[in-house]
């Protein structure tokens, strides 16, 4: 999902973001801690680089939060 978004969006859009998040999630449900954090760093990087245009990096940082405690 997360390819398909971002060829069809872009590197920086809200949607690439949101498909990097629910990456993000998916590989902590899975124990694997280090592909969720680097997904979730990637999403809050597009969150970063727009500014809070189009959504708001919340979500991300409580996940990225969550991850860095079960490391």
């Amino acid at each position: 999902l997360w390819r398909l978004t971002h060829e069809r969006h872009g590197a920086d859009h809200p949607a690439t973001a949101a498909a990097l998040a629910s990456l993000g999630t998916a590989h902590a449900q899975a124990g694997q801690l280090d592909e969720a954090r680097a997904a979730l760093e990637g999403a809050l990087a597009i969150h970063e680089r727009r500014k809070g245009k189009g959504g708001g990096p919340g979500a991300v940082l409580g996940n990225l939060a969550t991850v860095a405690l079960l490391q």
